[in-house]
């Protein structure tokens, strides 16, 4: 009998590696915040070379990105402040990257700021990682490629961004009987999810650094 830790959480094929969800570079080094554990009890889940190597990249961009959202608690900001600025140090090409993808926005009651113009197909690759290992931890099973994403976060802190959409699904997540939260260290990532009625589908709710928030949909394989 084929044990399901045999197989890739994305394609089923031999797994030969195993994957952090989310990725390991979003949990801070307890070097860089003495007495903490962040990185202990990781959910892993079994890859394959091509799902999980292949990311890398686009892995230490969202790192970037998720740390710099406006409202995040202080470990973000510690998070920034060392491991992210040591990277930058160590490959300058990475801060110019990312400083590219600042843009000048003026937010409720006129005040100027910045944000960073995300590169959409770098966060979904990587929240769409999330969800399917997420799906496959939960279930044991793999879930379709075709997962819904709605990321409800600012970089500048303009509350107004995307508000219409933010409203509606406000209305449908408070109505929403989620379970209750998961996840071994919450301060930095915890997430929690509610089934379909039909059972088919699963919507999930994910919180990085108490308060950037993602909602996925996704659905197995199987069904």
């Amino acid at each position: 009998m084929t044990n399901k830790n045999d197989k890739c959480y994305v394609c089923g094929k031999p797994a030969t590696t195993r994957d952090h969800i989310p990725p390991k570079c979003i949990f801070p080094e307890s070097k860089d915040i003495p007495g903490t554990k962040y990185r202990d009890n990781p959910i892993i889940v079994p890859a394959c070379v091509e799902h999980n190597c292949s990311r890398s990249s686009d892995d230490e961009y969202f790192a970037q990105v998720i740390s710099v959202v406006w409202g995040n608690n202080d470990i973000a900001e510690k998070q920034f402040d060392t491991k992210i600025l040591r990277s930058f140090n160590k490959e300058p090409t990475k801060s110019i990257k990312l400083a590219n993808g600042w843009i000048d926005v003026e937010i409720e009651g006129g005040i100027s700021t910045k944000a960073i113009r995300l590169d959409d197909n770098r966060i979904k690759n990587v929240m769409t990682a999330i969800f399917q290992g997420l799906h496959f931890h939960e279930f044991s099973s793999s879930a379709k490629d075709e997962v819904a994403i709605l990321p409800l976060f600012s970089t500048s802190g303009d509350n107004s961004v995307n508000s219409a959409v933010n409203s509606a699904v406000a209305q449908v997540i408070d109505s929403a009987p989620f379970g209750e939260y998961k996840g071994a260290n919450p301060d930095v990532f915890k997430y929690r999810y509610v089934k379909s009625p039909e059972n088919t589908q699963t919507i999930w709710e994910l919180t990085f650094y108490n308060h950037a928030k993602v909602y996925g949909v996704s659905s197995s394989r199987d069904d």
